[in-house]
């Protein structure tokens, strides 16, 4: 039996029957540290049609992965200085800061809000796109990483997750950065 106070639920589910519902352990903390991590790169933003996207996001939102949950939430975060997000990108994005904050509260034994205030400091290291945040236009250097953040997307989209030309690539990037 589960309960979940939020929610005002309580879940009860037979132990024979627990794989079978898609229930698992909580995260470790390793895998909690590469979701922080993964909040911290660069968003991948695919090119292809909004509805593809959403069925995408959702799809990542759904499959229980928190790495994968965070790369939703670093793909539809938007800072102060962008422009708002629609009422759909809003909802996914909500969702997805939701599911995570949960996890990474319960994995850490914090609570919600100071899970959220992680995830947000985490995304505020990452390297975003548009003009800074007083209006001023970005250094060169930094305008330069974001068309490596962009570059590492396509082959990111071209190659697929796990190639090592995308390891490399990004481990360049780093260094550049440094």
């Amino acid at each position: 039996m589960i309960n979940f106070v939020k929610d005002k639920m309580t879940l009860r589910v037979p132990t024979a029957k627990i794989s079978a519902v898609g229930m698992r352990k909580l995260a470790e903390q390793p895998i909690v540290r590469r979701a922080l991590e993964t909040l911290k790169g660069c968003a991948r933003i695919k090119r292809t049609m909004w509805s593809r996207r959403v069925q995408e996001y959702e799809a990542k939102i759904n499959s229980g992965n928190i790495v994968q949950i965070a790369e939703v939430v670093r793909d539809l975060f938007r800072s102060e200085a962008q422009p708002e997000q629609s009422y759909s990108e809003r909802e996914l994005y909500e969702a997805a800061l939701d599911r995570l904050s949960r996890e990474i509260s319960a994995v850490q034994r914090i609570t919600e809000t100071e899970a959220v205030k992680e995830i947000e400091a985490a995304l505020a290291k990452g390297k975003r796109r548009g003009k800074a945040p007083d209006g001023e236009e970005r250094s060169l250097r930094t305008r330069r990483l974001d068309g490596h953040c962009s570059t590492a997307s396509r082959i990111d989209d071209q190659a697929g997750s796990h190639s090592d030309a995308r390891i490399l690539f990004h481990a360049a990037v780093r260094n550049l950065a440094d």
